[in-house]
């Protein structure tokens, strides 16, 4: 979506919260009752994988369903007959050396071109399971912080230093101004082990940090103009990794800004996570055992050694329960916008259709 259509988009959800929600916050309530859509790794190999790679595949599988990253892992045998979608994948690969690593976005998002490949290592797994800045925006949520705008750099520091001192000074003054919605009885319980409170900060993210490389693809394949922009971009995460939206430098503005964050910090229009708009980025936080005020860890960054010593650091050393998988599959934004749109069109007519009829009987 352009600047115009998104921000109408956030502001319609914004008053049909008013009419439809609990008073629950939007980041609140996406971090407590949103589970992350899981992101696709299909493994192309030959025959079957040595011990090692086997036992670093399982320790990323493992990883997935103990709920530590939302992540899904398959393996394909390409000596196989392959077929359908599978066929036309692994077609569109050419002659990699095997064993070959694709990553795709969640099936909800209906995205099948795959943002990250590469040979399946140490190095590509490291990239894949963790980084740096999502491990600092994870620990930000998880101290109460409503949003975290990511700032993807341009590389030009004059541009780049000037659009984060406008989102710092955007942040400070919204939290003075928002406050938490007043809590109705009737509303869900958020008595998690997370101080529930109006908070904004920003983090930097170069472009060619080499530790960042796998969340940099994620954010630019978002959008096929995301990938094609030259100046800064603007993200702002919230609940569980959600990535609500993307700002394009001329999109970069104050009033944008706080017309997102209001959404966000406002009440909850809906308890339906596919009726909102957003895209679940990769995180290995454990967010329910956080949340629940476990002893829990940030995820150990694996180490360029072996798989065999790899896939040791990489295995949780304590299992935690699943988070339940949501009944049905997130449906494409321009479904809910339609879905959405519709609703408050019949709210519209009936509140007409019913001051008409009062009019007549007086």
């Amino acid at each position: 979506m352009n600047a115009p259509t998104k921000i109408l988009v956030i502001a319609f959800l914004a008053l049909a919260a008013e009419t439809f929600a609990c008073s629950v916050p939007v980041f609140r309530y996406a971090l407590e009752r949103w589970p992350a859509d899981a992101y696709r790794m299909t493994i192309f190999a030959r025959g079957a994988l040595s011990d090692d790679q086997r036992t670093a595949v399982d320790a990323v599988r493992n990883a997935g369903e103990d709920g530590l990253v939302n992540l899904g892992v398959r393996v394909i045998d390409v000596t196989g007959q392959l077929t359908g979608v599978t066929a036309k994948l692994w077609a569109a690969q050419g002659k990699p050396d095997l064993p070959w690593v694709i990553v795709q976005y969640p099936v909800a998002t209906e995205f099948e071109e795959p943002f990250e490949q590469g040979a399946l290592d140490a190095k590509f797994v490291q990239r894949v399971l963790g980084s740096p800045v999502r491990r600092e925006v994870g620990r930000r949520i998880l101290q109460g912080e409503s949003v975290v705008w990511v700032l993807l750099e341009s590389g030009d520091k004059n541009q780049d230093d000037k659009v984060a001192k406008m989102l710092q000074a955007e942040c400070k003054k919204l939290a003075d101004l928002i406050e938490v919605p007043p809590v109705d009885p009737n509303d869900p319980r958020t008595d998690v082990n997370v101080t529930l409170k109006i908070a904004f900060s920003v983090v930097r993210l170069s472009r060619t940090n080499p530790d960042e490389q796998f969340l940099v693809k994620q954010l630019a394949h978002i959008q096929p103009r995301f990938a094609e922009a030259k100046g800064p971009l603007v993200f702002p995460v919230f609940g569980r990794g959600r990535a609500l939206c993307g700002l394009t430098e001329d999109e970069i503005t104050p009033d944008n800004i706080e017309q997102v964050a209001v959404f966000l910090t406002g009440a909850c229009s809906c308890e339906v996570k596919a009726m909102n708009p957003g895209v679940d980025l990769l995180f290995s936080v454990d967010w329910d055992a956080a949340l629940e005020g476990r002893a829990v860890k940030d995820p150990e960054m694996p180490p360029l050694v072996s798989l065999s010593q790899l896939a040791a650091e990489a295995k949780p050393p304590v299992k935690v329960e699943e988070a339940p998988a949501p009944k049905s599959q997130a449906a494409p934004l321009t479904r809910n916008l339609i879905i959405a749109i519709g609703l408050g069109i019949v709210v519209v007519v009936a509140g007409a259709l019913l001051l008409r009829s009062n009019n007549r009987k007086q």
